[in-house]
């Protein structure tokens, strides 16, 4: 994951950058630490938190990712893709969030996807401005791959051997296991896609097979290069191969 533009290079631990709390973020903040969730979101398990904390999270508003990235205050609204939830004594705490968007940065940057959250400090009883991301893989299932297969680049990230006995038709196949660099993505890319322009933040959706888990880890290499538009399709797509 590449860091956003406040937080620190490298992350405090697993994964989790930390920054200090944005002016347009301050503003939107809930009032007290009375828990809310969305339920009919994405159930996210969160760990290694701070025990018997209450923490606020959010991410950017949901978008058809096929559409042009907006900013990112734009994106993030007025931080209604959020929640606040009591962090347990082992340190764990669940939270609900709808696919975030991506966006362009004040920086001018495009990050990875990603979610936020920081603790109530019940000494003072006011949110810390220390703010904490962590970054997010986006599950999607058979419905949506239907619905965005003709906008988006299908990748199936099978072995050559199993791509070859099956496969969504017009998926492009980057096994797993291959050992990738920018280079030669952009090069499978444009083989596969007639009219492709090299934009790497083109509509994605890996996928392999129920069980499997090498799209994620495909995933993760894609996102190590800058290909943050990135869907990952879970579950049994063999109704589409």
């Amino acid at each position: 994951m590449k860091p956003c533009m406040t937080c620190k290079n490298k992350p405090t631990k697993n994964g989790v950058y930390k920054a200090h709390l944005e002016d347009f973020v301050d503003k939107n903040l809930p009032k007290d630490n009375k828990c809310y969730f969305d339920k009919s979101a994405t159930k996210i398990h969160m760990t290694k938190l701070k025990p018997n904390k209450t923490i606020f999270y959010f991410a950017t508003e949901e978008r058809d990712f096929t559409k042009s990235i907006k900013s990112q205050v734009e994106a993030y609204g007025k931080l209604k893709n959020s929640g606040v939830v009591r962090v347990n004594k082992d340190g764990e705490a669940t939270a609900y969030l709808h696919c975030p968007q991506l966006y362009i940065n004040s920086d001018g940057n495009v990050y990875s996807r990603h979610m936020h959250f920081l603790y109530w400090d019940d000494n003072k009883d006011i949110w810390s401005n220390t703010l904490y991301t962590q970054q997010l893989l986006c599950n999607v299932n058979e419905e949506f791959v239907k619905k965005y297969m003709k906008k988006s680049i299908i990748i199936d990230a099978k072995t050559e051997e199993y791509y070859d006995k099956s496969h969504i038709k017009g998926a492009i196949n980057l096994p797993y296991n291959k050992r990738w660099n920018e280079e030669s993505i952009l090069e499978e890319l444009s083989k596969g896609m007639k009219d492709y322009d090299g934009d790497k933040l083109v509509p994605i959706i890996i996928y392999c097979a129920k069980g499997c888990n090498a799209a994620e880890k495909l995933y993760h290499k894609l996102n190590k290069f800058g290909f943050y538009n990135t869907m990952h399709a879970e579950g049994n797509l063999a109704a589409l191969q």
